[in-house]
């Protein structure tokens, strides 16, 4: 087969979350980096060939990249690592472990079709063009104003904010119920060889009722923000949770304080964000409503009997 520079996305095509996310990445590839391939074409079966691909690899996104094979939560960061907007602060996802990343990735595709669903026969996108490859339309649209433009902006910077905070307490939550995030077993701590992180972890895995105690209060606030009508309620219980984090990390030298440190930023500015709401909630008291008699009230006589 003729070698194509161009990054390949092999991707499940009966699947709806991965049609779904191959529309996401056209939309933010204005470029027309990626080609699109589904694992049901002919044409895929040759690159699976080509490049030795195992039925592990297969149950995944799949980037080809210069000869280099992408899987995984990695393939994922390096798709989004390549498209344009603020998409692309989920590339600070790379300071999480990739066993991490890649257990709750596993997690998701194992569960694609009963979570998701599936089509019965392969998607609209790859019965289009009959090779496989997509390509891309590219719209032409009026140009927006200052105050559409500040608009979107800023619901784009709120919802990537969202879920950025979401899925890192997310999997940080899912992965201390497991495999499990902290150290457990004996420990006799000695100042002169054994590192403040070592006693922090050894502390943590003490007992897995806190630490069950912790995720839980992780994986709460993470599903609250992914919702947009308790977001806020959602943010509020993260900001005491990360700011705890951030200097529980300074304090024990953890090398993850820059990432909990952005993280508190992050939660703050979306505080910011909600200034109006919180003001009405929190402060602005409800202005009883004044009512007065008009003075020009008729006199009727009224008789009893």
């Amino acid at each position: 087969m003729k070698k194509d520079n161009q990054p390949i996305i092999m991707f499940d095509g009966i699947c709806n979350v991965c049609n779904h996310w191959v529309q996401f990445v056209i939309k933010r590839d204005p470029k027309g980096i990626f080609k699109f391939l589904s694992l049901q074409s002919d044409l895929a079966c040759s690159l699976i060939t080509d490049h030795n691909l195992n039925n592990k690899q297969l149950d995944s996104i799949i980037l080809i990249d210069k000869d280099q094979i992408y899987t995984e939560s990695t393939a994922i960061l390096h798709i989004i690592n390549k498209l344009t907007g603020p998409i692309r602060f989920f590339v600070l996802f790379w300071v999480i472990p990739e066993k991490i990343r890649d257990k709750v990735y596993r997690f998701i595709a194992k569960n694609r079709y009963r979570f998701f669903g599936k089509k019965k026969v392969v998607s609209f996108l790859v019965k289009k063009y009959k090779i496989g490859l997509l390509k891309r339309k590219q719209k032409v649209g009026k140009p927006m104003n200052r105050s559409t433009f500040l608009k979107k902006l800023r619901m784009t910077i709120i919802t990537t904010f969202r879920w950025s905070l979401a899925l890192t307490f997310l999997i940080y939550g899912i992965a201390k119920i497991y495999p499990g995030q902290f150290s457990t077993g004996d420990f006799i701590y000695d100042s002169t060889k054994d590192s403040a992180m070592q006693l922090a972890w050894h502390f943590f895995g003490y007992s897995d009722t806190y630490n069950l105690f912790i995720a839980f209060g992780e994986i709460t606030a993470a599903l609250l923000l992914v919702i947009p009508k308790t977001a806020t309620l959602g943010n509020i219980i993260y900001l005491p949770i990360t700011v705890n984090i951030t200097i529980l990390d300074f304090c024990f030298e953890i090398p993850a304080r820059s990432v909990t440190t952005l993280l508190t930023c992050m939660s703050i500015a979306l505080l910011f964000f909600e200034y109006k709401k919180l003001k009405r909630v929190f402060f602005d008291w409800p202005v009883a409503a004044e009512t007065s008699l008009p003075t020009n009230l008729i006199k009727k006589k009224v008789n009893v009997q």
